[in-house]
């Protein structure tokens, strides 16, 4: 009765041992399947994370090296009668492992950082800091020589003229203009005009057969003032930086087109208020070459029309460190 009591111990024994085995990952059915004590997530769990979680489990079998290890079952001792006795035969108990539950990890979603946009820069801006960049272009320049193709319309009778201008320019406000064209007076081809900025005098030279004489007169006289009774330094380029630099004109970038050859950008310009230059203007467009920022072209509209009713387009433009005294003499 001892025997069989020990036998029978025996063979519990054994079951406990393969049930431990088996929750521990061992399985005798010849596919070694590892399952891990405590689940953790590579993607989060350090290093020393993931070998504590390894660790937990309380058996000698080997975790975490991709291969389990197939364990070595017992074999029951026999135990030998001092007498004759009746052969024990263990009571073999089949220990079918159980089948873990496959958890699928759940994959955080990770939602990528979203960089602020800066918004684009409207047209107005850009069409500003365009018009602001012309400016800067001729009003940093000491001195200025170019060719002009000027043309003009009368709004009250509707006639207009084509002239054809050398112009110089000096720092602080010295210009001297000269005609070489002219579609309505061929006599005034060679005339001269000279003048200082702000003094409201200019010195004139006419061309043809009066070119012996010289005259100083009002800029608003009839003689030297345009169709639109302009005056000479209401439309040169000390007078366009001056007046477009005001905080009243609003620029947008409106589109290109191509001129002499050039392609150049043009920008529109208003005024919420009155235009200074012209109250009937309804808006005015600057042509600027984008590599240079040199202006190129300067019109004017009405409400009352499409066609630009004045235009200057800059032919040629050379910005200089200075002229002499002499050039502005006539």
């Amino acid at each position: 009765m001892s025997r069989t009591k020990k036998a029978i111990n025996f063979t519990i024994a054994s079951i406990i041992s393969a049930f431990t085995l088996t929750a521990c990952g061992g399985d005798y059915s010849g596919t070694q399947t590892q399952v891990p004590a405590v689940y953790y997530d590579t993607m989060y769990a350090s290093q020393q994370q993931q070998a504590a979680n390894q660790q937990s489990c309380c058996c000698s079998c080997q975790q975490g090296t991709g291969t389990a290890t197939t364990p070595t079952a017992q074999q029951p001792t026999t135990i030998k009668p001092t007498t004759s006795p009746a052969t024990v035969t263990p009571v073999t108990e089949t220990v079918k492992p159980s089948t873990p539950t496959t958890t699928k990890p759940t994959t955080p979603t990770v939602k990528p950082t979203v960089k602020p946009t800066t918004p684009a820069a409207s047209t107005a801006s850009k069409g500003r800091q365009a018009l602001d960049k012309v400016l800067e272009k001729i009003s940093a320049t000491n001195a200025i020589e170019a060719e002009i193709e000027k043309y003009e319309k009368s709004l009250k009778d509707g006639n207009s003229i084509i002239q054809g201008l050398k112009f110089w320019s000096k720092k602080p406000g010295s210009v001297k203009l000269e005609i070489t064209s002219h579609s309505a007076k061929a006599s005034n081809v060679g005339a001269k005009v000279t003048y200082k900025v702000g003094t409201g005098k200019a010195t004139v030279r006419p061309g043809g057969a009066l070119s012996f004489i010289t005259k100083e007169m009002d800029q608003s006289d009839s003689n030297i003032t345009s169709p639109n009774e302009y005056t000479p330094d209401s439309v040169d380029f000390f007078s366009m930086v001056k007046r477009l630099s005001e905080t009243g004109y609003k620029a947008d970038i409106t589109g290109k087109t191509t001129l002499n050859g050039t392609e150049i950008y043009l920008i529109k310009v208003t005024n919420a208020g009155t235009n200074s230059f012209d109250a009937r203007i309804s808006h005015e467009i600057i042509g600027f070459d984008p590599k240079t920022f040199e202006v190129k072209l300067w019109e004017a509209y009405t409400p009352a029309s499409e066609d630009a009713y004045f235009r200057i387009t800059i032919k040629s433009f050379k910005a200089l460190a200075d002229l002499a005294d002499s050039i502005f003499k006539v």
